[in-house]
């Protein structure tokens, strides 16, 4: 299993690759008013997304979800309010 103070295994060229261009395309979706909410991120690639302070910055903490059920819930809520 893996844990944050183990060995950082996401560090791969593809990998690191991968990550930015998933931050790119949040960052550039925020700015366009385009609220991002991400369901069943693996560990590592969460742990990377903080490292990189795009959870926290642009994404909310509680825009993350373990399934999609969860986040069609809280989708669910948010528009009760309107």
């Amino acid at each position: 299993m893996w844990h944050p103070k183990s060995t950082f295994y996401y560090d791969t060229p593809i990998r690191q690759f991968s990550s930015n261009a998933l931050a790119d395309i949040i960052i550039d979706l925020e700015r366009q008013g385009i609220e991002v909410l991400l369901v069943g991120v693996h560990e590592q690639l969460k742990y990377l997304m903080k490292a990189i302070v795009i959870i926290g910055e642009y994404i909310k903490e509680e825009h993350l979800f373990e399934n999609f059920s969860a986040a069609l819930l809280w989708i669910n809520q948010q528009n009760e309010g309107e």
